[in-house]
């Protein structure tokens, strides 16, 4: 009886070790970081994040994973990270949900701004695009393109503060290596919601 139990003990520590959730109180110190601008220190602390909850998949991971990249954006931008180093730490969010922070929806597409969910219809497609900068705006970390799940009526989300997420499907790289823009991240199966 007693090896049974031992048995049973270990699966349960195990099943709740592998199933452990990235909680709140696990990212407050990255969004500490970040609104600090200390890049180095959210890289690594989303890099740690992202390595200690790799089989997580709440929609707090996705959020992880975005802080990663705009982080490794932002040590590129000020020449503290190689290209060669975020495309090779890249690898690592490619193919993975990504949820990025909330930002003022429009369909007022002549008006670009930055920071804020430009909603389209190409065709039967609603898209979303988003140009994400620097906090002076000398520099875009990412240029953001979401093909927005079939059924998604854009016009309801006009005017209204949205959060979007999908599946980061590609990535390009700045091919001169400059620091006016760093990528243009592509996202299918992506999903808008009302904050």
């Amino acid at each position: 009886m007693k090896p049974i139990l031992l048995v049973l003990l270990t699966s349960v520590i195990t099943v709740q070790v592998s199933l452990a959730q990235i909680t709140r109180n696990d990212v407050l110190p990255l969004f500490a970081k970040l609104g600090a601008e200390d890049f180095k220190g959210a890289q690594q602390l989303s890099a740690e994040l992202l390595k200690e909850f790799k089989k997580d998949t709440t929609s707090l991971v996705g959020i992880v994973r975005y802080a990663y990249l705009y982080s490794s954006a932002a040590l590129v931008s000020k020449g503290e990270m190689s290209y060669k180093e975020l495309k090779s730490r890249s690898k690592a969010v490619r193919g993975k949900f990504l949820l990025m922070p909330g930002h003022p929806a429009t369909t007022d597409t002549v008006k670009l701004k930055y920071d804020s969910n430009e909603l389209k219809m190409q065709g039967d497609q609603a898209k979303c695009s988003v140009i994400t900068p620097n906090s002076n705006q000398s520099s875009i970390y990412f240029f953001e393109y979401y093909d927005l799940v079939p059924g998604t009526d854009i016009h309801q989300f006009d005017g209204k503060d949205t959060r979007i997420g999908g599946t980061l499907d590609s990535i390009e790289f700045n091919p001169n290596g400059s620091t006016i823009w760093i990528m243009r991240l592509h996202f299918k199966d992506a999903i808008l919601r009302e904050m």
